[in-house]
């Protein structure tokens, strides 16, 4: 097995630069050859009154442990998936957001209809370009065990070592993915200070919130790749669909 990613499974220089020096805009201190973040100095603040993180609901591809991409067939909502957003819909619609930012996501989209059908409001929603998490790209509609020499390398470095440059060929790192974040955040503290504020959105957008806000001692505590859905294999263990999540 190589012991080493090339520049098409890495993020260049250019944006390794600008991730370390956003990362250490926010506490952390970015290691700039191996990707691991090291340790925190601060914790930002995120101006809004509140933030949670709705998680979209159950996809095809959860249901089957296969990778999906932003755009892939197999990231529709199943049939559970809409009753997990209908179930969580009672409970979010008793305290309605000032602003539900949504990523413009067909199963997101998909996730923030059903809730609106729940309510006679008329949420106020604005999609947000910065809300994209892991795009797996040539991955999808693949399982773990199917991966190549190479992609199964590359996923272990991402996932189980934390590099948060490593990244499969046309798809994305963690780094690239705490970016879109740090842009996330500058957007509400300009735009949505002093609001609740929803957001509907991937889990790694969620595992992205908490790691610049200081969610934890270690960035990635609290982080399992064992409960990704590809690797998943007992669907009788929850990793996090349809539920809401307290950041602030």
């Amino acid at each position: 097995m190589t012991n080493y990613l090339s520049h098409d499974e890495s993020n260049s220089w250019y944006e390794r630069l600008k991730i370390t020096i956003t990362l250490l805009l926010f506490g952390w201190l970015v290691n700039p050859f191996t990707g691991r973040i090291l340790f925190g100095f601060f914790s930002p603040h995120c101006r809004s009154k509140s933030l949670r993180l709705l998680r979209h609901g159950k996809t095809f591809a959860v249901t089957r442990n296969e990778f999906m991409s932003n755009t892939s067939k197999n990231s529709a909502l199943t049939k559970d998936g809409i009753e997990e957003i209908k179930a969580v819909s009672r409970i979010l619609l008793h305290n309605l957001p000032d602003v539900i930012l949504l990523a413009p996501l067909k199963r997101t989209r998909d996730t923030f209809n059903v809730l609106q059908s729940q309510t006679e409001e008329c949420l106020q929603v604005k999609t947000c370009p910065y809300m994209l998490g892991i795009n797996n790209s040539v991955w999808e509609g693949k399982r773990f065990e199917m991966l190549d020499e190479n992609n199964f390398y590359i996923f272990l470095q991402r996932e189980c070592a934390h590099n948060i440059f490593a990244k499969s060929k046309n798809g994305d790192s963690w780094g690239d993915v705490l970016i879109r974040c740090a842009k996330l955040i500058y957007t509400i503290n300009k735009d949505y200070r002093d609001n609740d504020v929803l957001l509907i959105s991937q889990g790694s957008i969620y595992q992205g919130l908490k790691i610049l806000l200081h969610h934890s001692n270690k960035p990635w505590d609290g982080y399992s790749a064992n409960a990704m859905f590809c690797m998943n294999t007992s669907q009788e263990k929850s990793v996090g669909y349809g539920k809401i999540f307290q950041l602030l």
